[in-house]
């Protein structure tokens, strides 16, 4: 089940957490007047908890994978970010101010440039990542129809199926009462959305 290497297609694990910057590591009191912190700032704030990340996710993949030195490249932290690269797939982590409310952050974790889909689903990527990835992406080089997508959910006449778009057919979002997933689709871009925790194995067998 490699659907890494099905023709014209990319397929990332995403996950977004958000987190209350006074939690990390780094984090000082502001003065009064001071604004919410800069890029450089916030990198430095939570250069700890970076540090804290790419540890153990690099011990994890050394343990887990038998991965030697020379498998594993770590970059980072810099500039509020970190990856590591595997003979596997690409681990990569960053945090940034949730635009929405200053007093948070929010991580982002992406495994990328998967080469081989049976070391995602393996036991020792689960103990390595837990169930950190609720979202898998597939990136695709042809564009989908989206109207044509909507039309034929719509004309199918299925009350089990859920689908909400906007005017100009740019997305869709499709819900089943079977799988507790949300498939959004966009020309290029199709995200299955999990709200529960769920492994990659089971994300993509849903979908």
């Amino acid at each position: 089940m490699n659907f890494c290497t099905t023709p014209n297609t990319e397929v990332k694990l995403l996950s977004e957490r958000c987190q209350a910057i006074k939690e990390l590591a780094g984090y000082r009191k502001p003065q009064r007047g001071d604004a919410f912190p800069s890029p450089n700032q916030l990198a430095r704030i939570a250069c700890a908890d970076l540090e804290s990340d790419l540890d153990a996710r690099f011990n994890g993949l050394r343990s887990g994978f038998g991965f030697k030195r020379r498998d594993l490249t770590v970059d980072g932290p810099i500039d509020g970010a970190g990856t590591i690269s595997t003979p596997a797939f690409r681990y990569h982590i960053n945090v940034e101010v949730d635009s929405s409310d200053t007093s948070r952050v929010i991580w982002r974790r992406v495994i990328s440039d998967v080469v081989d889909a049976e070391s995602v689903f393996s036991r020792s990527f689960q103990d390595v990542f837990m169930d950190e990835f609720r979202v898998l992406e597939i990136q695709l080089r042809d564009a989908l129809n989206v109207e044509e997508i909507i039309d034929r959910v719509e004309e199918a006449g299925n009350d089990q199926i859920q689908i909400d778009y906007d005017r100009h057919a740019s997305w869709c979002e499709i819900k089943t009462a079977a799988v507790d997933l949300t498939v959004r689709v966009q020309q290029e871009t199709i995200r299955v959305i999990s709200s529960k925790s769920i492994t990659p194995r089971n994300l993509v067998t849903q979908y």
